[in-house]
Order: C-alpha cells, then sequence, then structure tokens
C-alpha cells in the first residue's frame, strides 16, 4: 500500500514500486504551513496526527482480501 499524504503531493508522480501495490490519496493540508502562535502552529500538527489515525483505523477496518 502507498499512501500519499500532502496536498502538494497529490498531483506528482509516486516513485516506482517493483510489484504490484495499492495507491492512495489522503489529501491533508501541510500543518507546516500554518502560521500563528506556538499553540496555533502545534494545534495544526495536532489535528492532523488525528486525521490520519482516524484513516488508518478506518483502513484497517476494512476487508483486505477485497482490496
Amino acid at each position: 500500500m502507498v499512501i500519499t499524504v500532502c496536498d502538494k503531493a497529490g498531483g506528482e508522480p509516486c516513485p516506482v514500486f517493483f510489484g504490484p501495490a495499492i495507491k492512495s490519496h489522503w489529501g491533508l493540508a501541510d500543518p507546516s504551513d500554518v502560521e500563528g502562535t506556538d499553540s496555533e502552529i502545534q494545534a495544526a500538527f495536532d489535528a492532523t496526527v488525528v486525521q490520519i489515525k482516524k484513516r488508518f483505523e478506518a483502513f484497517f477496518s476494512l476487508d483486505h482480501s477485497a482490496l
């Protein structure tokens, strides 16, 4: 499984992988682009981690034999 996560990477070609691979793009805003106070920047990173965790939880709940 190859997952890209950055909105900026959505249109970029993926690296070459030998063998079959399921590819998915999880468009997430880059938290390093956030400007503001330290707590606002930290909140952006925390929110991104929460989104990634939720998507992995959803992914792991799938029937992988059907993918």
